[in-house]
């Protein structure tokens, strides 16, 4: 995740989102991912600290995914490839 560092309520807001999609479909978060997830949530905690973090994950967790789409896009990830 990119924007972890430079943009960490986008970070826990999407790190947030992505955990309650995994939890909706039943797919577990992938092994080769858990270091990059590791990395952003420890950047995120940095810039925001513990309790700002946990609560924009949570707000994470609600997003719709037009919301999901416009923190993708004023974060910057959504010029990254794939």
């Amino acid at each position: 995740m990119a924007a972890a560092g430079d943009r960490p309520q986008d970070a826990a807001l999407l790190l947030g989102a992505a955990a309650a999609s995994r939890e909706a479909t039943g797919l577990p978060l992938a092994p080769a991912d858990r270091p990059d997830v590791e990395r952003a949530t420890a950047l995120a905690v940095a810039g925001l600290g513990v309790e700002d973090f946990a609560v924009a994950y949570e707000r994470g967790r609600r997003l719709s995914p037009e919301e999901i789409r416009r923190v993708v896009r004023r974060s910057g990830l959504a010029a990254l490839p794939g």
